[in-house]
Protein backbone atom coordinates (compact mmCIF):
# COMPACT_ATOMS: atom_id res chain seq x y z
CA UNK A 1 0.00 0.00 0.00
CA UNK A 2 2.55 2.38 0.78
CA UNK A 3 4.30 2.48 -2.66
CA UNK A 4 0.61 2.89 -4.28
CA UNK A 5 0.14 6.30 -3.14
CA UNK A 6 3.28 7.14 -5.47
CA UNK A 7 0.44 5.94 -8.38
CA UNK A 8 -2.04 7.90 -6.79
CA UNK A 9 -0.40 11.08 -6.32
CA UNK A 10 0.80 11.30 -10.12
CA UNK A 11 -3.13 11.07 -11.06
CA UNK A 12 -3.58 13.48 -8.68
CA UNK A 13 -2.13 15.77 -10.89
CA UNK A 14 -4.76 15.41 -13.69
CA UNK A 15 -8.02 14.34 -11.50
CA UNK A 16 -10.63 17.54 -11.26
CA UNK A 17 -11.49 18.38 -7.45
CA UNK A 18 -14.10 15.47 -6.56
CA UNK A 19 -12.82 13.58 -8.93
CA UNK A 20 -12.33 9.70 -8.35
CA UNK A 21 -9.02 7.97 -8.69
CA UNK A 22 -8.53 4.47 -9.74
CA UNK A 23 -5.69 2.96 -8.43
CA UNK A 24 -4.76 -0.73 -8.98
CA UNK A 25 -1.81 -2.00 -7.18
CA UNK A 26 -1.46 -5.73 -6.12
CA UNK A 27 -0.38 -4.27 -2.39
CA UNK A 28 1.05 -8.22 -1.76
CA UNK A 29 2.90 -7.31 1.25
CA UNK A 30 -0.51 -4.61 2.49
CA UNK A 31 -0.03 -2.49 4.62
CA UNK A 32 3.76 -2.08 5.77
CA UNK A 33 4.74 -4.26 9.78
CA UNK A 34 7.62 -1.49 10.40
CA UNK A 35 7.12 2.66 10.60
CA UNK A 36 4.19 4.14 11.70
CA UNK A 37 2.11 4.72 8.16
CA UNK A 38 -0.86 2.70 8.98
CA UNK A 39 -0.72 3.73 12.29
CA UNK A 40 -1.07 7.70 11.38
CA UNK A 41 -3.32 6.94 8.42
CA UNK A 42 -5.85 5.01 10.57
CA UNK A 43 -5.08 8.32 13.74
CA UNK A 44 -7.87 10.21 11.88
CA UNK A 45 -11.32 10.39 11.56
CA UNK A 46 -11.02 11.60 7.65
CA UNK A 47 -8.52 12.18 5.32
CA UNK A 48 -8.77 16.76 5.85
CA UNK A 49 -8.68 15.86 9.65
CA UNK A 50 -5.24 14.03 8.62
CA UNK A 51 -4.41 17.26 7.13
CA UNK A 52 -4.97 19.79 9.89
CA UNK A 53 -3.40 17.31 12.37
CA UNK A 54 -0.17 17.24 10.24
CA UNK A 55 -0.10 21.05 9.31
CA UNK A 56 -0.55 21.88 12.87
CA UNK A 57 2.68 19.70 14.09
CA UNK A 58 5.92 21.44 14.88
CA UNK A 59 7.54 18.33 14.15
CA UNK A 60 7.32 15.38 11.81
CA UNK A 61 7.07 11.82 13.02
CA UNK A 62 7.91 8.80 10.99
CA UNK A 63 6.62 8.24 7.72
CA UNK A 64 4.65 11.45 8.04
CA UNK A 65 5.31 12.69 4.48
CA UNK A 66 3.46 9.91 2.71
CA UNK A 67 0.52 9.70 4.89
CA UNK A 68 0.52 13.57 4.45
CA UNK A 69 0.47 13.27 0.46
CA UNK A 70 -1.92 10.47 0.73
CA UNK A 71 -4.07 12.48 2.55
CA UNK A 72 -4.45 15.44 0.73
CA UNK A 73 -5.13 13.51 -2.38
CA UNK A 74 -7.84 11.43 -0.49
CA UNK A 75 -9.34 15.35 1.06
CA UNK A 76 -9.71 16.31 -2.97
CA UNK A 77 -10.54 13.20 -4.36
CA UNK A 78 -12.42 9.71 -4.16
CA UNK A 79 -9.90 6.50 -4.25
CA UNK A 80 -10.68 3.44 -5.24
CA UNK A 81 -8.73 0.75 -4.56
CA UNK A 82 -8.27 -2.36 -7.35
CA UNK A 83 -6.23 -5.01 -4.90
CA UNK A 84 -6.33 -8.41 -4.39
CA UNK A 85 -4.46 -8.43 -0.85
CA UNK A 86 -5.93 -5.39 1.10
CA UNK A 87 -9.69 -6.47 3.08
CA UNK A 88 -11.75 -3.71 2.13
CA UNK A 89 -11.74 -3.09 6.47
CA UNK A 90 -8.20 -2.55 5.83
CA UNK A 91 -8.89 -0.08 2.69
CA UNK A 92 -11.52 1.76 5.02
CA UNK A 93 -9.41 2.25 7.74
CA UNK A 94 -7.15 4.01 5.25
CA UNK A 95 -10.36 6.33 3.84
CA UNK A 96 -10.02 4.20 0.77
CA UNK A 97 -12.71 2.00 -0.70
CA UNK A 98 -12.60 -1.13 -2.40
CA UNK A 99 -13.28 -1.98 -6.43
CA UNK A 100 -16.47 -3.82 -6.41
Amino acid sequence: MYQAVKGMSAAHQVVRPGGTIVCAAECRDGFPDHGSYRRVLASAPSPQALVDEISARTETIPDQWQVQIQARIQSRSRVIMHTSFLSDEELAAAHLHGAQ
